[in-house]
């Protein structure tokens, strides 16, 4: 089961396909209603955002990611940070969605100078004040080694 061949039958403007899938996550983190969880809280659903920050999927056999001809994790991560924004970005840094952002940094690095402008946003959003936060809850998490 391909995610991004389905995103590009269905849609050959990936961008509106994006845009639904991203929407669907852009709500405040955590869900303020315990009863309707948020929607990166289900492994499912957090593994096929991680799927199309990275352009393709993870083999074991080569131990690398095998991108995707025809869809571009930069341009999912540019809609990334313009739909899901700052304040939601960086709830998930700190909890259950540490390792969407994680891929939402490593498509902004991964594309070298085409990725500069999401790079400087996410490095705005994730300052010194924030990464001492992050370091602190992971330690935390870690039971303080």
């Amino acid at each position: 089961y391909d995610v991004l061949a389905h995103i590009n039958y269905l849609s050959p403007d990936k961008s509106e396909a994006s845009s639904t899938l991203l929407k669907a996550i852009s709500s405040p983190y955590p869900s303020p209603d315990p009863s309707f969880p948020h929607l990166i809280t289900l492994p499912h659903a957090s593994r096929i955002y991680k799927l199309l920050l990275q352009g393709g999927h993870f083999s074991q056999e080569s131990k690398s990611v095998i991108k995707s001809d025809f869809f571009s994790p930069l341009a999912f991560a540019k809609s990334f940070v313009e739909l899901v924004g700052e304040e939601t970005t960086v709830a998930l840094a700190k909890e259950d969605g540490s390792f969407i952002v994680s891929s939402l940094c490593e498509a902004a690095i991964g594309a070298g100078e085409e990725g500069g402008s999401v790079r400087k946003t996410l490095k705005g959003w994730f300052g010194k004040d924030v990464r001492k936060e992050l370091e602190k809850e992971t330690e935390r998490r870690e039971g303080g080694r």
